[in-house]
């Protein structure tokens, strides 16, 4: 075979090898979705979008123990505060249900219209707690020192129980 006619064989097979790459590299990503980290970290496995959810729970007092939830997008992370002492975080996955039955419990228990703000100005040491959430379907920011809206005991005993899997909050 002349040196010319090898050269093009040789062409020709590495773009057919570089064709049939690209196709296999189509097929794989159109079957399983992009892996890269930066697009999957909105994705949780049942395939549901969890994006823009960002929420900050807190509640404590000076002498007892603080509690403190963050949620950003389909992590949750969970840390207390007694006396200086810090917990680590501890971190989990939430699902696209998760955040669908809190936003429902939140719309359910009228968290969405709760005041910005509930204040007892006759104890000055107490119990403060804060809630702020914030979705595409549902923003929420409220505090309170020593004073507490009707269904805040109901919220927090569903964070509690439901979210934190029994952890204690409030």
């Amino acid at each position: 075979m002349p040196r010319t006619a090898y050269k093009q064989s040789i062409l020709i097979h590495n773009a057919r090898a570089t064709t049939l790459f690209v196709l296999m590299m189509t097929c794989a990503f159109l079957m399983h979705g992009c892996s890269s980290s930066a697009h999957q970290k909105n994705y949780h496995n049942n395939g549901k979008l969890i994006q823009n959810v960002s929420a900050d729970f807190r509640v404590g007092g000076f002498f007892g123990t603080t509690y403190v939830v963050k949620i950003k997008d389909n992590v949750l992370s969970y840390r207390t505060y007694k006396q200086g002492v810090t917990s680590e975080w501890q971190k989990q996955t939430l699902s696209a249900e998760d955040i669908e039955k809190l936003e429902s419990k939140f719309i359910e228990l009228d968290v969405v219209n709760w005041d910005k703000q509930y204040i007892n100005p006759n104890i000055m040491d107490g119990t403060n707690w804060f809630i702020q959430y914030s979705s595409k379907r549902i923003k929420i920011k409220s505090r309170g020192k020593n004073k507490y809206p009707d269904s805040y005991k109901s919220i927090m005993t569903y964070l509690s129980k439901e979210l934190l899997k029994g952890k204690p909050f409030a």
